[in-house]
């Protein structure tokens, strides 16, 4: 197949005269609108962008219209190259145009491109969690993991990551007003983060394809008639991991606020990657892919997530510097370094098997009205297949009160628990054994910190120096995202609930 035509345009539009820079465009691109006037061509900003700046540019009066028009034109963002590769870009659009993956190519003028308009629907955020819509994507996504590209084939996470990295102030923000603010996202200790994850990652062996890397929802365009999904805006698309194109995309279900609740459920994963993988597997209608190989793709994203935190944390500051457009990046990237905090920590009390307490698993809002030191009885709820951790608090007289853990997992390893405790709370403790409860953990004084009108159990980590509270269900002990077990992770400057 030919390569696919485009032209380069010398010709800038003016912030100042915006619109007849944009009709000028898209007359000298677009053979059908030659001999529209400014009048005829109707100019609409398009939602989404936190990049570039998106226009769709229309002339109505044309019937029977090809199906390449109406256009959209992108102008970039002011300094955005410092975090894009304009050159890996157009090769990456030219080759999508002509492999059928993306809308026709025009061409590139001085400050922006143009393409054609694919017919269909622009996801919300909250559309993604739809489960034929899910399908629809994964195997959009599983299609361009089997495309070849004519770029480099290393991944370009870690790579993207120090180059952003080196972008970001060390120490005082250019904008006086921002720099204490600035502070609280520990650019220093995040990149001494980012160095340990890519070796940490690396054991997971996740295979190296090429990915879209930005599919948030309005990148994704769902044409209904068709039964099918499409991908726009190809500025970050190269080859990458697997595993980050799959816990990228899963971390868009929140949006931009964003909305952790919306974080796709373990069920909603499985499926997911099970459409995927019915494609990148080839396998028959009738055939599903194995649960082994749903399991593992399962974790790898949700580990994997952390990268994509990391890496939008620092497109945000890069972006905060530069860019124009009314979008708060500070607290954009603040947000994501926190969910980077929260899952990693999460990830370590969960590898060395630090569970303090438990209680129902319920939403975020029904945890306020939870105490964990209560009796069952008064919970409320049907506790008959529930189990807890009991945390009591016995104020001897005359002496310091005793703090006792009680019904933890069998399997827990109680001496490092035991250990982790005493240096945490610089109290002597000891473990009892029980023949009816079985092991007990005993601590000397009152532990309980109050927080938000509830007694929760701090557990200190020194890392970034949080106090995090951890509520965890035994029949959820898998590896998935933070939020979905409930984490409450308070500081100084960060408060997630």
């Amino acid at each position: 197949m030919n390569k696919s035509p485009y032209e380069v345009f010398h010709y800038t539009v003016e912030k100042d005269n915006i619109d007849r820079g944009l009709c000028d465009i898209a007359r000298h691109f677009v053979p059908e609108y030659r001999n529209s006037t400014d009048k005829d061509l109707t100019i609409t900003r398009l939602n989404g962008g936190i990049t570039n700046i998106l226009y769709l540019v229309e002339d109505k009066s044309i019937e029977n219209k090809p199906k390449d028009i109406p256009v959209v034109i992108r102008l970039y963002g002011y300094k955005s190259e410092e975090i894009i590769d304009r050159k890996n870009e157009l090769v990456v659009q030219t080759e999508a145009d002509m492999n059928g993956l993306g809308a026709k190519f025009y061409g590139l003028f001085d400050n922006g491109c143009i393409y054609g308009f694919i017919p269909g629907n622009p996801l919300e955020h909250e559309d993604l969690s739809n489960s034929k819509i899910q399908g629809l994507v994964a195997k959009e996504i599983a299609e361009w993991h089997s495309i070849e590209m004519p770029t480099r084939k290393n991944p370009s996470l870690w790579n993207t990551i120090k180059k952003w990295a080196a972008l970001a102030p060390l120490d005082q923000y250019p904008e006086e007003k921002k720099n204490q603010y600035y502070q609280t996202l520990n650019v220093r200790q995040m990149i001494e983060e980012s160095k340990q994850l890519e070796k940490t990652l690396a054991t997971l062996n996740s295979p190296i394809v090429f990915c879209h890397n930005d599919l948030l929802s309005r990148n994704i365009i769902v044409n209904a008639e068709q039964d099918h999904a499409s991908f726009i805006d190809f500025e970050y698309a190269n080859y990458n991991f697997r595993g980050f194109e799959l816990a990228n995309h899963f971390n868009e279900y929140a949006g931009f606020g964003p909305d952790y609740k919306l974080y796709p459920s373990r069920e909603q994963q499985e499926h997911f990657i099970s459409e995927y993988l019915k494609v990148t597997q080839k396998l028959k209608a009738s055939e599903e892919p194995s649960k082994e190989d749903i399991h593992k793709l399962y974790v790898e994203c949700n580990q994997f997530s952390l990268a994509s935190h990391l890496f939008w944390g620092f497109w945000s500051i890069v972006q905060a510097m530069n860019s124009e457009i009314d979008f708060d990046y500070l607290e954009y990237g603040k947000a994501h370094i926190i969910l980077y905090l929260s899952f990693f920590l999460f990830l370590f009390l969960y590898q060395t098997q630090l569970f303090y307490f438990i209680i129902r698993m319920t939403s975020i809002q029904n945890l306020e009205s939870v105490d964990p030191f209560a009796e069952e009885s008064s919970i409320g709820g049907d506790t008959s297949t529930i189990n807890y951790i009991h945390i009591r608090i016995f104020q001897r007289s005359g002496r310091k009160a005793v703090t006792t853990i009680e019904s933890l997992p069998k399997n827990c390893n109680f001496k490092k628990i035991l250990s982790h405790f005493k240096k945490t709370f610089s109290c002597n403790g000891s473990l009892v054994e029980d023949e009816l409860i079985g092991t007990v953990i005993q601590l000397q004084g009152d532990h309980r910190k109050e927080y938000s009108n509830n007694y929760y159990f701090p557990i200190r980590h020194n890392l970034n120096n949080l106090i995090i509270t951890i509520i965890i269900s035994k029949k959820n002990l898998e590896i998935t995202h933070p939020l979905q077990f409930c984490f409450c992770i308070k500081s100084t400057h960060i408060n997630i609930y």
